[in-house]
């Protein structure tokens, strides 16, 4: 049987390549890249409010100069993704579309950063994937809602204990970047099922005994891979097929609450070639299993 591969494909007309999703197994994303994280640790965020300018080392790739080269049309502002495609690939757009001094809440205290101690932050896209972690399937309609007029995008660093929300309001027609929030993810909505996540993604033997006995999955048929069937395969099946988890991620919240409650689907998508995967949680008392896989 073949595993589930998000393969190396092209990144709409710039020529990007995406990063793939392969088998189950213990995973780490590894980050070398610099973000405004530098910029919001404890002892450094009372350096926001003084005039010190930080150096902008991110290398310029190819999206950046093509994107730089021709203005943002205006329909890139009728859905959010389009949008924001244009924001993570280019400092130039990051800079027109922040409201200036950006305001800041950093772990509670109220601060604000200036211009030129903006370091550019390309959110997923090096990784080539991001997250939705919505209670249900309907919630998905979300992003294809031109109606939007707010939309958070959270990088959830489980490890770390950190969670970063960078805030978007559409002002007269026009996305902008109106808030950048950093807190400890116990704080988040979430944070039981994300409690729950990291060990699911990291552990083997934790993950085998959160797997429901018989789990619905939806992918290619054991005889003909290029079929889509629907079946039920066991819990010593499911790593045949289970896709590697990430615990660093970015996820977009298009309104939705996500309260907590007792069900959760985890979409790992790919926008570059419309490939996704979705894992269906259910709560049980104090016990999440994963009953539903569809790749």
């Amino acid at each position: 049987m073949k595993k589930l591969l998000f393969l190396f494909v092209p990144l709409m007309a710039f020529g990007i390549l995406s990063l793939g999703l392969g088998s189950c197994k213990d995973s780490k994303k590894d980050n070398d890249v610099e973000s405004t994280d530098s910029l919001l640790d404890d002892e450094e965020s009372d350096s926001l409010d003084a005039d010190t300018a930080v150096v902008d080392s991110t290398p310029v790739s190819q999206a950046e100069q093509l994107i730089d080269a021709h203005p943002m049309p205006k329909t890139a502002d009728e859905l959010f993704d389009d949008f924001f495609f244009n924001f993570s690939n280019s400092r130039k757009v990051q800079k027109e579309r922040i409201q200036w001094p950006l305001e800041m809440e950093v772990n509670g205290a109220k601060k604000t950063m200036a211009e030129n101690q903006w370091s550019m932050e390309r959110f997923y896209a090096d990784d080539g994937f991001y997250v939705m972690l919505l209670d249900d399937d309907k919630q998905t309609k979300l992003a294809k809602d031109t109606s939007l007029t707010s939309v958070a995008v959270k990088h959830v660093n489980i490890p770390q204990n950190s969670l970063e929300t960078f805030s978007f309001n559409r002002i007269e027609g026009r996305w902008m970047m109106t808030l950048l929030e950093r807190e400890s993810l116990s704080e988040s909505h979430n944070a039981n099922f994300l409690k729950f996540y990291q060990k699911f993604a990291t552990d083997t033997l934790f993950c085998q005994q959160s797997l429901a006995e018989t789990i619905k999955f939806t992918g290619p048929d054991e005889e003909d891979e290029n079929i889509t069937t629907t079946r039920d395969i066991s819990a010593e099946e499911y790593g045949m097929w289970a896709p590697e988890l990430a615990t660093d991620f970015y996820t977009l919240s298009y309104g939705q609450k996500n309260e907590s409650s007792n069900s959760k689907v985890f979409i790992m998508r790919q926008p570059a070639s419309s490939q996704e995967c979705r894992l269906y949680f259910r709560r049980q008392g104090n016990k999440w299993t994963l009953y539903r896989l569809v790749e």
